[in-house]
């Protein structure tokens, strides 16, 4: 047996060795074990392979850290809801998308769908995570960002075969749109493309083939046509009831919106022009309406709600506000007393929307729930009022079904059910969404008002 020799003795002889082809590694491990020396060595090894274990981890999560769509996912045998609560706190997606998503992921499918005239919110997206965020600047490679850094600011990018720049969404204005998934970097940082002329595809990403919708309606509302102007273009909010805000009442000691949020634009000119209900309203300056016989807002978020609210000098509503003003006095189940009435409220679809607009029910249908042409289905979102039975005792209508309705809850609530959905998740006045964040939209989320 060999006696303990100095180190470096040890290491020439071991070198002899490997160099006669004894191939007696093991051996010199266990010798080398003398005085620390092995120890330096491993921690040396475990150190250096490490740093480059990371630094490969953070330059993949960094290449594939961009905005997801905000496309709900949601198995193909669920006809009737996409809102369960239960459903989406076990889904990974929605665990991050909803813990901050927008948002907000460009599906499962990669695929995100915008139209020219929207600068979607990062979500339907998720929000940038700080400590991985700090990793790709120590350890990603920084040579692939257009500003030497991990903003993405500059790098070229591509939608579609439309040529653009990665710039903050802020600064792509004019005849040009941001469009979401498509820079690497923070999610502020979109690939800016020039706006889409007249009868040009309003898609900026396609819809694969093997989902592409079949139905006839599909044939009059598609990628290529434009939504139809919004019905309440042109039209006022009525003077507030009891010295409440334009298009509000008052219930009890606050005020809120009579009807479901419609929205307008306020352009940097100060003109004020109706915006799409069918589109999500992105990052432009927004602002809320209540007003009777239109198409209210869906496909919005939470986070955009509250500001349309602001802009309009009122609030979301409270979950303690949203209530009373639905239940009355008198606590009732139904906004319009305490055993449901079938048909008063529009709710209960049989079809499921995506499905019927599909033509199909493969599980990639619900990847594109907030396609702008699923509220425009027949008997799917109706006007303000029109279900002139779904009124609270106090005047309020439409606080069940339609669509749901946002509330202040900085968790993520909405409340009421809508057109497809009224009891899942709770009867009528009671039901409650919990399972999203405020970044989260698609083609039911609404909202209304409250003020003080």
């Amino acid at each position: 047996m060999l006696k303990q020799q100095p180190p470096q003795l040890i290491f020439w002889w071991c070198i002899l060795v490997f160099s006669m082809g004894l191939f007696l590694l093991p051996s010199c491990t266990s010798l080398l074990s003398f005085d620390g020396f092995q120890g330096e060595l491993t921690i040396l090894s475990f150190e250096n392979t490490a740093e480059i274990k990371t630094q490969e981890t953070m330059v993949d999560a960094a290449s594939s850290d961009h905005p997801r769509s905000s496309f709900e996912t949601a198995s193909p045998d669920v006809a009737t809801s996409d809102h369960t609560n239960a459903d989406h706190r076990g889904d990974p997606w929605d665990r991050e998308r909803n813990a901050g998503s927008d948002s907000d992921r460009v599906s499962e499918l990669g695929l995100e769908f915008s139209w020219p005239d929207t600068m979607q919110e990062p979500p339907s997206q998720e929000p940038p995570n700080p400590d991985k965020m700090v990793k790709e600047r120590s350890l990603g490679d920084r040579s692939r960002f257009g500003d030497g850094g991990s903003s993405g600011v500059g790098t070229a990018c591509r939608v579609n075969k439309v040529a653009g720049v990665c710039r903050h969404i802020r600064d792509c204005t004019g005849n040009q749109r941001s469009v979401p998934g498509f820079c690497p970097g923070p999610s502020g940082v979109q690939c800016c493309i020039p706006k889409a002329s007249s009868g040009s595809n309003y898609c900026a990403v396609k819809i694969p083939a093997s989902c592409q919708p079949v139905s006839s309606f599909a044939t009059t509302c598609n990628c290529s046509v434009k939504p139809p102007t919004p019905l309440h273009a042109g039209k006022r909010e009525k003077a507030g009831q009891n010295k409440c805000p334009n298009g509000m009442i008052r219930v009890d000691k606050f005020c809120i919106d009579q009807y479901e949020a419609a929205l307008v634009e306020v352009l940097p000119s100060g003109q004020i022009q109706a915006w799409s209900p069918f589109l999500n309203p992105g990052n432009r300056n927004i602002k809320a309406v209540s007003i009777a016989g239109v198409i209210p807002q869906g496909y919005i978020s939470g986070v955009q709600a509250a500001k349309a609210c602001r802009a309009a000098g009122k609030r979301l509503c409270t979950d303690t506000e949203w209530l009373r003003a639905c239940q009355g006095s008198t606590k009732n189940t139904f906004p319009y007393g305490k055993t449901k009435q079938k048909g008063w409220c529009n709710e209960d679809r049989t079809t499921h929307p995506a499905v019927e607009y599909f033509g199909h029910s493969r599980a990639c249908v619900f990847s594109y729930i907030s396609h702008p042409c699923i509220n425009q289905l027949p008997n799917s979102l109706a006007k303000t009022g029109s279900y002139s039975r779904c009124v609270t005792t106090e005047g309020v209508y439409d606080m069940m079904g339609n669509l749901h309705e946002w509330t202040a809850a900085p968790s993520g609530i909405f409340r009421g059910g809508y057109y497809v959905d009224t009891y899942r998740n709770g009867p009528g006045c009671l039901y409650r969404t919990t399972a999203h964040t405020t970044r989260h939209w698609d083609y039911s989320t609404g909202f209304r008002c409250c003020a003080d």
